[in-house]
C-alpha cells in the first residue's frame, strides 16, 4: 500500500467532524482511495465514491467499513437534471475528452449534497495524497463558501504549462478542484464539461488574486507528456479558463469580451506556445523534452483551429447554462434521506453502502 501520510492539522479534525461527506470521482485502481479514506475515517465523513473506468464500486467498498456510498457512474450516465445544457455537446470543448466524467462526477456529487441536505463536502480526487491546514476549513468557509489547495508536488498544471516549467520558467498555480472544500449553501454553480471544469465553476469568486487557497496538497505524479492527446483534449479548456483570468485581470467582463479580445488571447497562446518550444531546444535531448515538444507542436495545431468566435460563444452558452443549473438547483428538494436522493437521481439500480454505522443507517432512512 505504501506510506499514508496525514499532516498534524488533518489529525485534529477527528474532534472537529465539521465535514459531512468526501466526494471522489474515483477512476484509478482502488487502492488510490486509501488517504480519501483516511481522512473519512478522522473526521467522521460519508465517503462518496463515483467509479469508473479502473475502479468499481464493489471494490470501493470492500476497502473500508467507514459509512460509504459506492456507485458505478460513468459519462454515458444521463438525468434531466444535467440535459440540454450548450456545454455537454460544445465539439471545440469535447474535442480529445469526449469519454471524460469528471464533470459529471462533480455535478452528481452537488446535486447529492442538495438533496440530502449535506453542508460541507470535501471533493477529493483519487490521485491526492496529503492535505495541510484542514483545521482552519470552519472558519475560511463560513466566510467564502469554498476553500481549496494549491498542488504543489506534483503540479496541478496543464500539460502546455508542464512544458513551461521544463523549459526553466514557473507557471505558477492556482485553486485546483480537487481538493475542494464547498458549503452548500453557496453552490449554485456547476462544472461544465470542458478540461478546467473546476476553474469555470468558481471564476468570480477568484477575481485577481487567490484568497481561498489555505495550504498546500499533494498528488501523485504523472507523465503529462506520455501521449500528445492529452494536449489536444486540454487546449480549448486551459484557453477559456487562463482567458476568463485575463479578463478580470483587464477588468472585462466575460460577457462583454469581443471577438477582438479573444483574438488577442489565442495570440498570446500561440506565442506562449511557441517560446516554450523554443526554449525547450536549448535543453539536453532527453526523452521528456522530446515528448514535450511532441505535445507542444499537438496543441499548436488543435490552437491554430480555435477561432475568437469559438471562445465567445462558449462563454456565452456557459453563461445561459449556470442560469439554467441555478434554476433548476433552487427548486430540488432538500430533506431526502439517501436512498431517495439516488432513487431522485436515477442511481437506486445498484446502491452499494456500508452500512456499519448507526449514523448512516439513521441517514438512510427507514427501509434500512
Amino acid at each position: 500500500m505504501g506510506v499514508i501520510w496525514l499532516s498534524n492539522n488533518a489529525r485534529k479534525l477527528a474532534v472537529m467532524k465539521s465535514i459531512d461527506a468526501i466526494i471522489v470521482p474515483a477512476s484509478r485502481p482502488v487502492i488510490n482511495l486509501a488517504y480519501a479514506t483516511q481522512i473519512a475515517q478522522l473526521t467522521g465523513s460519508i465517503l462518496v465514491t463515483l467509479c469508473s473506468r479502473s475502479v468499481t464500486a464493489s471494490q470501493a467498498r470492500n476497502l473500508t467499513s467507514q459509512p460509504s456510498i459506492n456507485l458505478n457512474v460513468d459519462y454515458q450516465y444521463n438525468h434531466e437534471l444535467l440535459d440540454g445544457f450548450f456545454t455537454n455537446d460544445c465539439a471545440q470543448a469535447l474535442t480529445g475528452r469526449r469519454l471524460n466524467d469528471i464533470s459529471i462526477k462533480r455535478n452528481l456529487g452537488l446535486l447529492l449534497a442538495r438533496l440530502v441536505g449535506w453542508q460541507t463536502i470535501l471533493y477529493l480526487d483519487d490521485d491526492i495524497t496529503y492535505l495541510e491546514g484542514l483545521d482552519a476549513t470552519k472558519m475560511t468557509l463560513s466566510e467564502h463558501g469554498i476553500m481549496g489547495w494549491k498542488v504543489l508536488n506534483f503540479p496541478d498544471n496543464s500539460v502546455v504549462r508542464h512544458a513551461e516549467r521544463l523549459s526553466g520558467h514557473e507557471p505558477g498555480l492556482s485553486l485546483s478542484g480537487s481538493p475542494l472544500m464547498i458549503d452548500t449553501r453557496f453552490s449554485d454553480r456547476f462544472f461544465p464539461n470542458i478540461y478546467n471544469e473546476d476553474w469555470l465553476f468558481f471564476h468570480e469568486l477568484l477575481g485577481n488574486t487567490n484568497p481561498y487557497i489555505i495550504g498546500q496538497a499533494k498528488q501523485k505524479a504523472y507523465d503529462p507528456f506520455l501521449t500528445p492527446m492529452r494536449a489536444v483534449g486540454e487546449e480549448f479548456g486551459d484557453l477559456i479558463a487562463e482567458g476568463l483570468r485575463t479578463l478580470i485581470r483587464f477588468g472585462i467582463p466575460s460577457h462583454e469580451a469581443t471577438k477582438l479580445d479573444w483574438q488577442d488571447i489565442i495570440n498570446e497562446r500561440q506565442i506562449l506556445i511557441r517560446d516554450t518550444s523554443a526554449q525547450l531546444l536549448n535543453i539536453s535531448q532527453s526523452n521528456m523534452v522530446r515528448t514535450a515538444q511532441a505535445s507542444l507542436q499537438a496543441a499548436a495545431t488543435r490552437l491554430d483551429s480555435i477561432r475568437p468566435e469559438d471562445c465567445t460563444q462558449y462563454v456565452q452558452g456557459w453563461r445561459k447554462d449556470r442560469e439554467l443549473w441555478q434554476l433548476r438547483y433552487s427548486r430540488i428538494p432538500s430533506d431526502l434521506t439517501i436512498t431517495a436522493a439516488l432513487k431522485y437521481l436515477k442511481l437506486d439500480h445498484a446502491p452499494i453502502f456500508t452500512d456499519r454505522s448507526i449514523r448512516l443507517k439513521h441517514a438512510l432512512g427507514s427501509v434500512y
